[in-house]
């Protein structure tokens, strides 16, 4: 409990407690008129038409009150566990595109370096080719990659 919760606790249990014992002195000093007044009491806040509305009023508005307020307080509990959720899930949906991103980086990468790669080998094969005098042999490099006389 808060301080001035806990303060105002013992007041009021205080207050109780002075009349209570107000209400025994009084009742040991003036036993029938003591009763009488409490009897009095008792007749008009529990058989009057008007207190028991009033009281019945403000114990139903006392029990809303609570309710509502338990209710709002659990709800913003939740609420704000649901926003830490959203943002963490944010988080996580970055980090995922940033490592997407860094897979298809790393990919194209590899794919240029090996497309490079099959073009040199690609350039060495004619170079072969071109280079052995086997009539056959330049006859097929011809028909793979063509003429050097058509690329040129």
């Amino acid at each position: 409990m808060k301080k001035s919760k806990k303060v105002l606790l013992i007041i009021l249990l205080s207050l109780l407690l002075a009349c209570g014992i107000a209400y025994v002195v009084l009742y040991c000093i003036f036993p029938v008129k003591t009763q009488e007044i409490t009897w009095l009491t008792f007749d008009y806040i529990c058989n009057k038409p008007l207190p028991v509305i009033g009281v019945s009023i403000l114990t139903v508005a006392f029990v809303v009150y609570k309710i509502v307020k338990f209710a709002i307080n659990n709800k913003t509990m939740k609420l704000n566990e649901l926003k830490t959720k959203i943002e963490e899930l944010k988080l996580e949906v970055e980090n995922a595109k940033k490592e997407a991103d860094d897979a298809r980086e790393f990919a194209d990468n590899v794919m240029h370096g090996t497309e490079d790669m099959l073009n040199k080998a690609e350039e060495r094969i004619k170079l072969l080719y071109s280079m052995i005098p086997n009539k056959k042999i330049q006859a097929l490099g011809d028909k793979f990659y063509g003429s050097e006389k058509e690329t040129n």
